[in-house]
Protein backbone atom coordinates (compact mmCIF):
# COMPACT_ATOMS: atom_id res chain seq x y z
CA UNK A 1 0.00 0.00 0.00
CA UNK A 2 1.59 2.89 -1.04
CA UNK A 3 0.92 6.18 1.17
CA UNK A 4 1.35 9.66 -0.32
CA UNK A 5 1.55 13.01 2.21
CA UNK A 6 -1.06 15.41 1.91
CA UNK A 7 -0.19 18.27 3.95
CA UNK A 8 0.22 16.84 7.82
CA UNK A 9 -2.26 13.92 6.41
CA UNK A 10 -1.07 10.44 5.03
CA UNK A 11 -3.42 9.21 2.41
CA UNK A 12 -3.70 5.97 0.29
CA UNK A 13 -5.45 5.29 -2.99
CA UNK A 14 -8.90 3.42 -3.11
CA UNK A 15 -9.70 1.75 -5.93
CA UNK A 16 -13.74 1.04 -6.86
CA UNK A 17 -16.35 0.74 -8.71
CA UNK A 18 -19.47 2.50 -8.82
CA UNK A 19 -22.82 2.89 -11.29
CA UNK A 20 -22.50 5.60 -13.49
CA UNK A 21 -25.18 7.86 -12.18
CA UNK A 22 -23.72 7.51 -8.64
CA UNK A 23 -20.21 8.77 -9.67
CA UNK A 24 -22.31 11.64 -11.48
CA UNK A 25 -23.99 12.46 -8.31
CA UNK A 26 -20.42 12.34 -6.28
CA UNK A 27 -18.89 14.39 -8.61
CA UNK A 28 -21.44 16.90 -8.75
CA UNK A 29 -21.32 17.19 -4.90
CA UNK A 30 -17.41 17.31 -5.09
CA UNK A 31 -17.74 20.55 -7.89
CA UNK A 32 -20.70 22.36 -5.35
CA UNK A 33 -17.80 22.01 -2.25
CA UNK A 34 -15.04 23.41 -4.66
CA UNK A 35 -13.14 19.73 -3.45
CA UNK A 36 -12.36 16.93 -5.47
CA UNK A 37 -13.79 13.96 -5.58
CA UNK A 38 -11.20 11.88 -3.35
CA UNK A 39 -11.54 14.68 -0.31
CA UNK A 40 -15.53 14.18 -1.00
CA UNK A 41 -15.19 11.12 -0.39
CA UNK A 42 -13.34 11.19 2.16
CA UNK A 43 -14.64 13.74 4.16
CA UNK A 44 -18.29 11.68 3.64
CA UNK A 45 -16.89 8.76 5.06
CA UNK A 46 -15.28 10.89 8.28
CA UNK A 47 -19.03 12.08 8.62
CA UNK A 48 -20.79 8.62 8.27
CA UNK A 49 -18.22 7.16 10.88
CA UNK A 50 -18.70 10.14 13.04
CA UNK A 51 -22.80 9.76 12.67
CA UNK A 52 -22.39 5.75 13.59
CA UNK A 53 -20.27 5.90 16.75
CA UNK A 54 -17.11 5.21 15.06
CA UNK A 55 -18.07 2.68 12.52
CA UNK A 56 -19.20 2.66 9.06
CA UNK A 57 -22.66 1.49 8.94
CA UNK A 58 -23.57 -1.77 7.44
CA UNK A 59 -24.84 -1.99 3.96
CA UNK A 60 -28.31 -3.80 2.39
CA UNK A 61 -28.24 -6.78 0.77
CA UNK A 62 -26.77 -6.86 -2.75
CA UNK A 63 -29.16 -6.94 -5.93
CA UNK A 64 -29.24 -10.30 -7.42
CA UNK A 65 -27.08 -10.43 -10.36
CA UNK A 66 -28.85 -11.05 -13.89
CA UNK A 67 -26.84 -14.39 -14.53
CA UNK A 68 -24.81 -16.41 -12.59
CA UNK A 69 -21.16 -15.93 -14.29
CA UNK A 70 -19.80 -19.12 -15.48
CA UNK A 71 -17.59 -20.71 -13.10
CA UNK A 72 -14.70 -23.45 -14.73
CA UNK A 73 -13.03 -25.63 -13.09
CA UNK A 74 -9.07 -25.23 -13.87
Amino acid sequence: MKKVQHGDVATVTLSVRIRPELRQRVKAAADASNASISYYVDQLLAQLIAQNSGELPPVGDREPQQEPLPVTKT
